[in-house]
């Protein structure tokens, strides 16, 4: 059935044809980052792809910013963390001169309470810079991006408002530039077709508008805030307030407010299609925030007892932000998960910091150092008697929001990346050569997806690599690239992750986003297209990351694809399409690819499973033998195996279910999240998660858990088992684990 490979071999993701099916009965059930690894290899740059194997070598892709691309976005970075740095230090003296000023008057409650305000919002600020890439995910598509940064802007220039004396034009220049901005933010969105897509009062677009009105609504409070502090000074408001210009601006801050609102309340509480299976996992335990909290009640306490002192206002305002922070961040995320919209954009957030952890270090250290130093040494600390914020206070941080707004969405939109093709020798694991296929923009990616995602192929001695829009390439086994075919657009707000696979002298590309559903042929010696398929389906807005799959029907070699809404077949010879049928989607992204036993394929998604007749599908009459709903997966594909169909949902639902009948032999929950697709060797099913930990089960109708190894790295990509060996592709590394 299908493509034909020495038992040597596993030539293309999930072996091609064998649907993940080792050969051999031998592998592997027990291991760990230092036992029977026979080697392991650091594999540079970031790529998803499975471990291509041949009788001697082992080849895999990744991708890395161009050199020069990537010592530009160190200096950003750099200058970031600079800046970062130096916020840091200018909040922590101003908080000490102002509670020592406090001290000395009469008693400084608000004044207390206006600097617990201002470090909350340069703690927030900082935890933005140093997480907000990984919590927001900002790779996945610009429109995030746009808005991460659009909020940042906003906090920064809230920040420096902050203390500015009451009639100081400053403050409205900063009201009228927020109110402005609120405009640019709602009308320059990257990918307007995306970011309103469903309606204006669709789920993304609502969350546009009121995302739009958040500096608009800061910006008249400015506004607002210097005309009451000139008519407080006796002074006339002037042009400033009366006029038609004025009443616009009041009542149409009032206007987006009610917006804002109404807006807010249907994206938070409506469940919406597709959303409720992909839930948000909190990250702070309830004990953290209890602790925070107690924080703030003792500094509360002590400021009572002690009464109005310099030490006790210190801990005050200390105790009062780590408190609210607590309270922010405990109570957003058990609001979130009980949201479906936020739980199903945030999905698992992760703490990923923009420098590394060595950056947290060195800002916490710094910070701590400098407020021990300030509480310490008097002439540090200063006389405190002013009461605005230095001016250089807010030139950085306004300098650190333009930077970061720029950074974020036209730096990193312009980086270059190249896209490289690895061979190593299958024996050592030493890496025999490095060919730097092609280069070109990241574009947009999933935070969970790479640029390196889709697993090459092999046959006769070439490596086929593609890499979506950017192109597929042909490498020979000695390194050296031999062609590249660019006319293979794609385009996804996830990234490419579809895999080629191979049919006689060709090379199959499913092409179906947001420019078109396709199915292409490229001639494996030349590189020219040998056919192209207008599919006319419906694509899912996420693309299709299904690979295709050629198999043996009735005697005849057909292409197998499942769509957005269709399951067709094509002639390889042609591309002509043999039968195709409308089917139901089964939730989620397209990403979990149909396996086939021969006589059926086996479609199992977000929402569900079902078993389709390939005679019945073939004769154009209704193919459905069973169907079953149940929580499945969204990325992995299934595995069918003894007339069993196993498969494992994003979440860690693990399913068994009867090929012939759809009925569940058994369910159960596993640990963390399963992206790669389970294999089987023997009577061994092996499931991974994203932490690398494998669970291996029992092939039978009744659920045995065999063994559990942890390689303790991040795994996205599917093994290749090949001959009682492992070959298992992490987020540093590549293992070859033997017994």
């Amino acid at each position: 059935m299908g493509h034909g490979a020495g038992a040597a071999e596993w030539p293309g993701w999930r072996g091609l044809a064998r649907q993940g099916h080792s050969d051999s009965a031998d592998g592997p059930t027990h291991w760990s980052s230092q036992t029977n690894v026979a080697w392991k290899t650091a594999i540079p740059g970031v790529g998803h792809s499975s471990p291509v194997v041949t009788e001697d070598s082992v080849y895999l892709t990744t991708a890395y910013p161009r050199a020069g691309d990537s010592q530009v976005a160190m200096m950003a970075d750099g200058v970031m963390f600079a800046g970062l740095v130096l916020l840091g230090l200018l909040a922590i003296r101003h908080v000490v001169r102002q509670c020592r000023r406090l001290s000395e008057g009469p008693g400084g409650a608000g004044g207390l309470v206006s600097l617990a305000a201002m470090l909350l919002v340069v703690a927030l600020a900082c935890g933005f810079v140093l997480f907000g890439q990984g919590v927001f995910d900002f790779a996945r598509c610009g429109i995030r991006r746009w808005i991460a940064s659009s909020m940042f802007v906003a906090m920064c220039c809230v920040l420096a408002g902050l203390y500015v004396p009451a009639r100081s034009r400053l403050r409205l220049v900063l009201g009228l530039v927020l109110m402005v901005f609120a405009v640019v933010v709602a009308v320059a969105v990257p990918d307007p077709e995306h970011a309103y897509r469903m309606g204006v009062l669709g789920p993304s677009s609502s969350m546009m508008i009121a995302v739009a009105a958040v500096p608009f609504l800061a910006g008249a409070a400015f506004r607002a805030w210097y005309l009451a502090g000139l008519r407080k000074g006796g002074d006339a408001a002037g042009g400033v307030s009366g006029g038609w210009l004025g009443k616009v601006l009041k009542w149409g801050a009032v206007l987006v407010a009610a917006t804002v609102a109404v807006l807010f309340v249907r994206v938070f509480f409506l469940k919406f299609y597709g959303m409720g299976g992909a839930l948000y996992e909190p990250q702070v335990p309830w004990w953290i925030a209890a602790v925070l909290g107690g924080v703030f009640v003792v500094s509360l306490v002590v400021r009572l007892a002690a009464g109005n002192r310099f030490l006790t206002n210190v801990f005050l305002v200390g105790g009062a932000t780590a408190g609210i922070l607590g309270l922010v961040f405990w109570g957003g995320e058990q609001t979130i998960v009980r949201l479906p919209y936020l739980a199903y954009q945030l999905g698992v957030p992760r703490l990923t910091p923009l420098l590394g952890w060595w950056a947290v270090k060195v800002f916490a250290a710094v910070c701590g150092l400098a407020l021990v130093a300030f509480l310490v040494l008097p002439r540090l600390r200063g006389t405190g008697r002013g009461r605005a914020l230095p001016v250089v206070f807010r030139v950085v941080v306004l300098t650190m929001a333009v930077a970061y707004f720029v950074s974020g969405n036209f730096l990193f939109q312009n980086m270059q990346f190249v896209r490289a093709v690895l061979c190593l020798d299958r024996g050592t694991g030493e890496v025999r050569w490095t060919c730097e296929a092609m280069t070109g923009p990241v574009g947009q990616l999933h935070k969970d997806n790479s640029a390196a995602t889709p697993t090459p192929v092999v046959a006769d001695g070439r490596i086929y690599a593609y890499f979506g829009s950017p192109g597929l390439v042909c490498i020979s086994a000695a390194g050296q690239r031999l062609w590249t075919c660019k006319d293979l657009r794609y385009d996804s707000v996830y990234g490419p992750a579809v895999s080629a696979v191979l049919s006689g002298d060709k090379v199959i590309v499913l092409s179906d986003s947001r420019l078109g559903s396709t199915l292409t042929a490229v001639d494996a010696k030349t590189g020219t297209v040998a056919w192209r398929t207008d599919r006319e389906a419906e694509v899912h807005l996420s693309g299709n990351n299904r690979a295709p799959l050629v198999t043996q029907i009735d005697g005849r070699t057909l292409i197998l694809v499942w769509g957005y809404k269709d399951t067709s077949a094509y002639d390889p010879a042609d591309g002509s399409k043999v039968w195709g049928r409308a089917t139901e989607h089964v939730g989620g992204d397209v990403v979990s690819c149909m396996v086939t036993d021969g006589e059926r394929l086996y479609q199992v998604g977000h929402e569900g499973a079902r078993a389709l007749s390939i005679d019945q599908l073939a004769a154009g009459q209704d193919p459905v033998v069973w169907t079953r709903e149940l929580r499945g997966p969204n990325v992995s594909s299934p595995l069918v195996a003894k007339g069993m169909v196993f498969a494992v949902s994003d979440s860690g639902v693990a399913w068994c279910l009867d090929a012939r009948t759809g009925e569940t032999r058994w369910r159960e929950r596993l640990k963390g999240r399963f992206y790669a697709s389970p294999i089987v060797i023997g009577d061994r099913v092996y499931l991974t998660n994203t932490d690398g930990v494998t669970t291996i089960v029992a092939c039978e109708p009744k659920f045995r858990r065999i063994a559990e190894n942890d390689l303790g790295e991040r795994t996205y990509a599917s093994f290749a088992p090949v001959d009682g060996q492992l070959f298992i592709r992490t987020e540093e590394h590549l293992y070859c684990i033997r017994e």
